[in-house]
Parts: C-alpha cells; sequence; structure tokens
C-alpha cells in the first residue's frame, strides 16, 4: 500500500509544468539588448572607426539617401516650387544648388589652402556636426524612445520619430544659415538637406555606434567634393566657378 501512494506521488510530481519560462526568455532578450547597449557605450570613439560594420552601415545609408534624394527631384521637387511660388508668392529662380552650396565652392575656389579646406569640408566639419545634431540632439530623444518603448511601444517610436524629425528639421535649417527669408527663399532644398540628416540619425540609431553617422556625413561630403571638382572640369575651368557649376545638373544630386 505504501509503494503504491509513493508511485502516485512520482506521477504527480512528473507531471509539473514551470509556466515562468516565458517571462523569464523575454527578461532574458531584455538583458541581451541592454547588454548590446552597455557594451557599445564601451567603445570609444577611436575604436569605432576599426570595426567593419560601421562602414558597412555608412554605404547602406548613404546609397538609400542617394536613392531617396533622386525620387524627391523626380517627383516632388516641382511641387515644393508650385507652393512655394503660388502660396509664399517667392518667385523661382534658376538656381540648382543652395545659397550654402555656392558659399562652400565659392570658399574653396578663393582659398589659398585648399588642402586645409577640403581637410574641413570633408572631415571637421562633418564630425562637428555629428557630434551637434546626433551626439547633442538626436541620441538623448532617441536614447528615451528606446527606454519608454520597453513599456509602451507605441509611445516609444512616438518618441524615436520625434528624435529624427526634430533633429533633422533643425539640421536642415542651419544649412540656412538659420535665417527664415532664406529657408523661403530655397525652401526646394530644405527637404533634401533632412533627408540628409534624417540617414545620419538612422545610421546612428541603427548602428548604435556615433562613427556610422560620422562615416555617412563624410562620404556624402567627398561624393559632393568630387563632383564639384567634375563639374568644374566639365566647365573647363581649373577652380571652383560657381556660375558654372550652377547651371550644371550634376548639383542636383549635391546636397
Amino acid at each position: 500500500m505504501v509503494d503504491k501512494v509513493s508511485e502516485n506521488n512520482s506521477k504527480e510530481n512528473d507531471t509539473v509544468i514551470d509556466v515562468q519560462e516565458p517571462e523569464q526568455t523575454v527578461v532574458t532578450i531584455t538583458k541581451d539588448v541592454n547588454n548590446s547597449q552597455e557594451k557599445k557605450k564601451k567603445v570609444n570613439i577611436f575604436k569605432q572607426f576599426l570595426l567593419k560594420r560601421v562602414y558597412l552601415t555608412a554605404i547602406s545609408c548613404y546609397l538609400i539617401y542617394i536613392v531617396l534624394n533622386i525620387v524627391y527631384n523626380l517627383l516632388f521637387n516641382d511641387l515644393v516650387l508650385k507652393f512655394k511660388e503660388n502660396v509664399l508668392g517667392i518667385k523661382n529662380t534658376e538656381n540648382v544648388t543652395s545659397s550654402n552650396q555656392l558659399s562652400l565652392m565659392e570658399e574653396l575656389g578663393n582659398s589659398k589652402i585648399i588642402l586645409l579646406t577640403l581637410l574641413y569640408m570633408i572631415v571637421i566639419g562633418p564630425i562637428l556636426e555629428e557630434i551637434i545634431f546626433r551626439l547633442c540632439i538626436f541620441r538623448p530623444i532617441d536614447l528615451l524612445g528606446i527606454k519608454v518603448r520597453k513599456s509602451n511601444k507605441f509611445f516609444g517610436w512616438l518618441i524615436i520619430a520625434l528624435a529624427f524629425i526634430i533633429s533633422s528639421s533643425i539640421f536642415a535649417y542651419a544649412h540656412f544659415n538659420l535665417n527664415l527669408d532664406t529657408l523661403a527663399k530655397e525652401l526646394e532644398f530644405f527637404p533634401q538637406y533632412f533627408l540628409m540628416g534624417f540617414m545620419f540619425a538612422a545610421a546612428y540609431h541603427y548602428d548604435g555606434y556615433l562613427a556610422a553617422s560620422m562615416l555617412t556625413h563624410i562620404l556624402n561630403n567627398l561624393v559632393a567634393t568630387l563632383l564639384m571638382f567634375l563639374a568644374s572640369s566639365i566647365n573647363g575651368t581649373i577652380f571652383i566657378n560657381t556660375t558654372n557649376i550652377n547651371n550644371s545638373l550634376i548639383m542636383k544630386f549635391l546636397h
């Protein structure tokens, strides 16, 4: 009799189900994500440039930006021009590049130390801008959204979206010398700068390393500078001539 009772107890013990396992799995995944974020924080900016992934992210984001920029120029640029002329009452010009781009070309053409100017345009400038617009403006809001998303996905993603919109808008506005009149006159270029800032932020958000957005920005300015020299060469000029370049269709895709 005692043996039968023992056997029954043994069977009952064998059928115990651990219903807490799914929760433990979720907790484990969350811990893995947090650990990944912590590891990325510990990688200093210099070591980030030694990572292969940041270069792949930069190239991918830049190519996506080029595609989006072409789509904008083909489908939406005319709509913005009509809005500027019909709603804002500002007459459109034949310029195919912004005053910001023209000022950079003039500075390059008039510079006696071209190499230093190129270094600033291609490397130093992008690094400083990424520190200001992505590290100081985008990242704090983005991290807040990531934190909120753990408890509320909707509001978390909403905050992340705001991080993209706010930082990209400020980045674009800064390229018009923070001047509303200049922005209104050159409104058709705002979406291009906005898309640019959006993709730089996307590189940072996706990869988690500031070096990714820096490299995307550097790649953009490098290609733009090479195309400026190409446009200058096509127009038969040795130095950058803003009048000749301004009439070149190549400048449509330099922003």
